[in-house]
């Protein structure tokens, strides 16, 4: 009887530690990403890591089956309603003006949607200056899944092909196609390196002006 009371309470003890360690790793994420994804920016900070990938990165066995097909759209009146609905519902007004802007200077627009035709995701890419005359350089602007279809991958699955259709529409020598994402967003971080993405560079912009580089 006192074995069995001195084990129960040797499990209670340390169950309890297990709970104290979980609730006390969940603070610590919860404020790290407050503080990194809304305090720093909002102080004019942005901390964000940077991944590149390269034509040789191609041969990376990255496909992932998914459910979702992908349209590439060159104007915002391309999109349906439902399209234009889904995305006010995201993030309202502010979300399509600034899409409506990017139209304007993005080289690709990328759309995943259902079978039913519903809006997955939007991943924007743009070409920017060359550093030599066989290289092209891209930047992936923005990509996000809406928070309904989160964790199916399918944030990964826009990665993959958005680099697809780079890597398809452009024979020169080498590509590199770069994105910058926010340290707090540890998903976003996650599914570029599921991709194949690779880690070049820590980037700390200081108050919209200077740009330090690690």
């Amino acid at each position: 009887m006192m074995i069995t009371n001195f084990i129960n309470k040797l499990k209670n003890k340390y169950n309890k530690s297990i709970r104290q360690r979980i609730i006390k790793q969940g603070v610590i994420r919860t404020l790290w990403y407050v503080i990194t994804v809304f305090l720093l920016p909002k102080l004019g900070i942005d901390i964000n890591f940077v991944y590149i990938k390269i034509r040789d990165d191609l041969n990376m066995n990255t496909e992932i089956k998914s459910d979702i097909h992908i349209d590439i759209i060159k104007n915002y009146e391309q999109l349906t309603i439902n399209d234009v609905d889904a995305l006010y519902s995201f993030e309202g007004d502010e979300l399509l003006k600034r899409m409506k802007d990017d139209f304007e200077k993005c080289k690709y627009c990328i759309i995943g949607k259902k079978s039913s035709g519903d809006l997955v995701g939007v991943c924007w890419i743009e070409k920017y200056e060359n550093t030599a005359s066989r290289v092209e350089n891209y930047l992936i602007l923005d990509c996000f899944v809406l928070p309904r279809y989160r964790g199916n991958n399918y944030f990964t699955v826009m990665l993959n092909e958005a680099y697809s259709i780079i890597m398809n529409s452009s024979d020169v020598e080498i590509i590199n196609v770069r994105a910058n994402v926010n340290i707090g967003n540890k998903s976003s971080n996650r599914s570029f390196i599921k991709a194949g993405y690779k880690y070049s560079q820590l980037n700390i912009k200081l108050f919209r002006r200077w740009n330090l580089k690690i």
